[in-house]
């Protein structure tokens, strides 16, 4: 059979068989092969739910994601963040909610275009964000009051894993996000953004589609998070952005071995800055973007000191 989704803000009419709970609520309609419905099922808070990603997964239920304005009430069981919020039904085969997670910042989560199960059983939900840092997001956009792509992962009873947020200079639009296999997702875009954040090419014309890949940012944040204890106590950067050069400053405690290295957004190695043992004290090195020939975008300084891993997300502004 089928499954097919949208939203409605219709009554009890029809082919709907559930009063609605809000202006508008997520629907979802179950036929068989003949185009036969079998079953439909609402769900909703009490002002107005869109949804706009639908998937089945591999327990035979659904999972949806769409964007909420509403508190807790009705079908929903989170309060809001902001002003909409992205939010996630899961559903056994028949169409029975099992739970419901809401993900969002202090302003506006909308736009989401996709949202599907990963191979490692959890999911993924892509849409927009203006929100800065708060509530359930934990980067700003690189312009503030700019719309953003924004990608928040779950595991499977939806409790958030990580939540990225794909920079560029633009004001974005439409956003889906797939998983192409346990920790490399593939994101695609609406943009007018230039060479900025993780963009690397110039627009074609006024909006342009633009697609990215992305590690699991989990894997990398549980390698930080155990070898790491205070990243500004032992490394500090300045500026942060940058445009020409930037200032790396660190400390070490006792004679080490140390190395600092530059990798692209992509997980490529663009430099060695530094290498070689050194004595206990402060030192500080430069990177020069011209003498690099460092391109506008992010970029991830590895410092290492002897088996211990220090990094700094650092970017490279347009002169």
């Amino acid at each position: 059979g089928y499954i097919l989704g949208g939203w409605s803000g219709s009554g009890i009419s029809g082919d709907k068989t559930q009063s609605s709970q809000g202006f508008d609520d997520y629907w979802i309609v179950k036929i068989d092969t003949s185009g036969i419905k079998e079953w439909d099922k609402r769900f909703g808070g009490t002002q107005f739910e869109q949804m706009h990603g639908l998937d089945q997964t591999s327990d035979e239920g659904y999972i949806l994601g769409g964007l909420s304005g509403s508190g807790v009430g009705g079908d929903k069981t989170e309060p809001s963040q902001g002003i909409e919020d992205y939010w996630m039904v899961k559903t056994d085969s028949l169409g029975i909610k099992v739970w419901d997670k809401r993900f969002g910042g202090s302003g506006w989560e909308r736009n989401v275009r996709s949202t599907s199960q990963t191979p490692d059983g959890g999911y993924i939900i892509s849409g927009v964000s203006d929100s800065p840092i708060s509530g359930d997001k934990t980067e700003n956009n690189y312009s503030p009051g700019d719309q953003q792509g924004w990608v928040v992962k779950t595991d499977s009873s939806g409790i958030k894993v990580w939540d990225i947020t794909v920079l560029t200079n633009g004001y974005d639009r439409g956003a889906w996000a797939t998983a192409v296999d346990d920790t490399l997702f593939a994101f695609a875009i609406e943009t007018d953004g230039g060479i900025a954040g993780y963009k690397t090419q110039t627009n074609q014309g006024s909006d342009d589609y633009w697609l990215i890949t992305f590690s699991d940012s989990a894997t990398f944040s549980a390698i930080v998070d155990a070898e790491i204890k205070d990243d500004d106590a032992v490394m500090s950067v300045n500026p942060n952005p940058f445009t020409e050069s930037l200032e790396i400053n660190y400390t070490t405690e006792r004679v080490s071995n140390v190395s600092i290295e530059l990798f692209n957004s992509l997980g490529g190695k663009v430099a060695t800055i530094n290498a070689g043992d050194q004595e206990a004290g402060e030192y500080n090195s430069t990177l020069d973007a011209k003498q690099l020939n460092l391109n506008a975008g992010i970029y991830i300084l590895h410092l290492r000191i002897d088996d211990k891993l220090y990094t700094k997300r650092i970017i490279r502004l347009e002169k």
